[in-house]
């Protein structure tokens, strides 16, 4: 074996050089030649137009979304991948195995595009990246049969700015696409780091294009079933989940079918957002498949259902009237009505809470969508034992070869890039990066001499394919698999309850 190849397609490779700023970010050479005593001769395309952020997640951070950042290179791992391929050939000697390893690291490269919230929240996937091209003193993580053979991880990402600032949502989307685009044309890169909340819509189109897979943090059910393609594999769990534990007890203190006809379920969810829409709606059509008295209730945030010039999500009196009394009014207070309420946050919540407070009602059981966050720390005195779920909570105690937990990540993160991202939101983008390294590893492991460049180039294909077929009984995100529609259903979602 006389070097690792480079060339077009899903182009991978390794080199060494210098150059960058803060989080890697900037450009660096690519030199060597093949044969002993130099690096392999591999061409990484090099991200032409833009300089780097030389900023900081902690300095991320501190930025409002209103503030002129990007668009600008904010992450690009390749110096470091250099110096470490670099340090290693200076150790090697003629008769040191590092002579030669040096020359069967093959860089794969990941691109993403983000806006200031999920640049935040990619502080997660560049401590996976980290933590794997550290592995083996600096050579990546190991593949094959033989073990024999490494990967690097190089991470781009291309912070746009935050969505106020460029002009809002519409502008924002066609920035974050066109970035996107020049991209995956550029860099041939062989995945995507899917970007957070809304804007993760907006890869979805260019994972097809240019047949790449993207690591989506999507939830919903429609998120892969519509406007989606054969490369989308979400991160998350399936939201569909969320709520259903809270309910399973329900179910099971009233064994009796007939019992239950007479226990009042109802369900308040916000129809213009996929996640509050389809996670009510799941809970809706599960309470009445197990035979409870159920009413779904619809808030539709953007009209004016009253005419009085407020819009429904602003207007305090129709959220603290009409809606709160349909889910529970005061001739139903003593009822024990069981509410499952899905709206956008606390404004809306504080509303109902408010209003249910004072029709006297005392609910058999309270499930809230944003009581996840810091909201229901100032109520809990109000309202104890409500409920609610979320992707991750820091008591699961999964693990990987890394970190004990994914709290312990976090701290880790922390401690090193200075950003602590809010109710674990970096969990997702740490496990997308994990998803990709075991989709490589699983899909070598069996291989003598795995050619790396070569399958991503020629079989692409073949590694989509592996992707569906993967299986994690453990990770530090929990089990992950995936289902027909590429949905991570290794596990439920965390449900919580607060006391």
């Amino acid at each position: 074996d006389d070097g690792d190849g480079g060339g077009g397609g899903k182009n991978t490779g390794g080199g060494a050089g210098g150059g960058g700023g803060k989080n890697g970010a900037g450009g660096g050479g690519v030199g060597g030649g093949k044969g002993p005593g130099a690096a392999a001769a591999v061409e990484i395309p090099s991200w032409p137009s833009l300089a780097p952020c030389n900023m900081s997640y902690a300095e991320l951070e501190a930025t409002e979304n209103t503030d002129p950042i990007g668009p600008c290179i904010f992450t690009d791992t390749l110096p470091q991948i250099e110096a470490d391929m670099a340090k290693l050939q200076l150790q090697a000697s003629p008769t040191d195995p590092l002579f030669y390893e040096n020359r069967t690291t093959s860089v794969v490269t990941i691109a993403g595009v983000m806006e200031r919230k999920c640049g935040i929240y990619n502080a997660g996937a560049l401590v996976a990246v980290e933590k794997l091209n550290e592995s083996n003193q600096g050579r990546g993580f190991s593949i094959g049969y033989n073990k024999d053979r490494y990967v690097k991880f190089r991470l781009v990402t291309v912070l746009v700015g935050g969505v106020t600032a460029v002009g809002g949502q519409r502008t924002y989307a066609g920035l974050h696409m066109a970035h996107l685009d020049q991209m995956l044309t550029s860099l041939e890169p062989q995945y995507i780091l899917g970007a957070c909340s809304k804007s993760g819509s907006f890869d979805k189109p260019l994972a097809g294009k240019h047949k790449t897979i993207v690591l989506s943090n999507g939830g919903p059910q429609t998120f892969y079933t519509e406007d989606s393609n054969d490369y989308v594999f979400g991160t998350f769990v399936p939201i569909e989940t969320y709520g259903q534990s809270a309910l399973r007890a329900m179910t099971l203190a009233h064994p009796d079918r007939n019992q239950r006809a007479k226990i009042k379920i109802r369900t308040i969810r916000q129809v213009e957002a996929q996640l509050h829409n389809e996670t009510c709606g799941a809970i809706r059509d599960r309470a009445s498949e197990e035979g409870f008295d159920t009413k779904d209730i619809l808030f539709r945030s953007r009209g004016d259902i009253d005419g009085d010039g407020t819009e429904n999500r602003y207007d305090y009196h129709y959220l603290n009237g009409t809606l709160a009394d349909e889910a529970c009014g005061r001739e139903e207070g003593g009822d024990g009505n069981a509410i499952f309420v899905c709206v956008p946050g606390e404004r809306e919540m504080n509303a109902l809470m408010d209003r249910w407070k004072d029709n006297g009602c005392r609910p058999s059981l309270l499930w809230s969508a944003v009581a996840g966050k810091d909201w229901q720390i100032g109520r809990i005195d109000e309202m104890p034992y409500i409920m609610t779920d979320g992707q991750w909570h820091p008591h699961m105690t999964y693990s990987d070869e890394f970190f004990e937990s994914g709290l312990a990540m976090l701290n880790y993160m922390e401690q090193k890039h200075g950003v602590r991202s809010p109710y674990g939101a970096a969990m997702g983008p740490y496990h997308s990066i994990y998803i990709m390294y075991m989709n490589i590893w699983h899909h070598f492991k069996t291989q003598d001499s795995p050619d790396v460049e070569a399958t991503f180039k020629e079989r692409y294909e073949v590694m989509r394919r592996s992707m569906l077929n993967l299986f994690l009984e453990s990770s530090l995100y929990g089990p992950t698999s995936f289902d027909k529609d590429r949905r991570n259903v290794g596990r439920a979602s965390a449900g919580m309850q607060f006391q």
